[in-house]
C-alpha cells in the first residue's frame, strides 16, 4: 500500500531480499573454492572515512576475520536498487575469482555484509570488506618518488586487470588514480 511505499526508502534494499544475493554468490563462489565471508553488521567497528565517490564511502573498519582482527576497507553501497546490487555482486565476484598470475596481488575481498540503514530497520545497504590501502595511486605519485619500473609494473598490473574485466564484459567507468589502491611497493630491486 502507498503508507509502506513511503516507508521504503528509495535507495535501500530490504534485508532479506539483500542477504538472499549475498548467500546466492556465496554459493555461486564456493563452486570455484573461494570463500566469502558474510558479516553480521554488528562485527564491524568503524573507523575514519577513507573517500567517498558517486558509488559509495568507505571507511577504515577492524572486522574478525579467520579468528584475528584485521584492519580493513569497509565501502557502503549507496545505490542498492536491484540493479545497482546485481552490477555490485558482479564486480565482487570478479575480484574473488581474479587468479591471474600476472594480477596476483588484486585487492582481496574479505567479506560482505547487509547493513540496516537504522536502527531496527528491514531496509539496508551492501557493505563491501576488503584489504585497506596504503593510498592511491594519485597520492603515490604526489607524495613519492616512484622508480620506472614500480610505475611499468603497476600499468601492467593495471592492463592485466581492465582485460580480465572487459572478458567478463565488464567495464569499469570510473578509471583514475584516485580508484587504483596501492597496497605497498618496493623502490629497491
Amino acid at each position: 500500500n502507498s503508507e509502506d511505499e513511503q516507508e521504503m526508502p528509495s535507495h535501500c534494499m530490504e534485508l532479506e531480499l539483500l542477504d538472499k544475493k549475498i548467500r546466492r554468490l556465496v554459493q555461486k563462489l564456493k563452486k570455484y573454492d573461494v570463500h566469502l565471508e558474510v558479516f553480521d553488521h554488528t562485527e564491524i567497528t568503524y573507523g575514519r572515512m577513507l573517500g567517498k565517490g558517486g558509488e559509495g564511502i568507505v571507511y577504515k573498519c577492524t572486522v574478525v576475520y579467520n579468528g584475528l582482527p584485521v584492519d580493513a576497507a569497509c565501502k557502503k553501497v549507496l545505490n542498492n536498487t536491484d540493479d545497482a546490487i546485481t552490477i555490485t555482486l558482479d564486480e565482487i565476484e570478479l575480484l574473488c575469482l581474479a587468479r591471474d598470475p600476472i594480477i596476483t596481488t588484486t585487492l582481496q575481498v574479505y567479506g560482505v555484509a547487509a547493513v540496516p540503514s537504522a536502527p531496527d530497520s528491514d531496509f539496508g545497504h551492501l557493505v563491501i570488506l576488503t584489504e585497506v590501502g596504503i593510498m592511491n595511486a594519485l597520492q603515490l605519485y604526489q607524495e613519492e618518488e616512484v622508480p620506472a619500473f614500480v610505475t611499468f609494473d603497476l600499468w601492467a598490473r593495471l592492463g592485466a586487470g581492465m582485460a580480465c574485466m572487459h572478458s567478463k564484459r565488464i567495464i569499469h567507468h570510473d578509471l583514475k588514480p584516485e580508484n587504483i589502491l596501492v597496497t605497498g611497493f618496493n623502490k629497491s630491486l
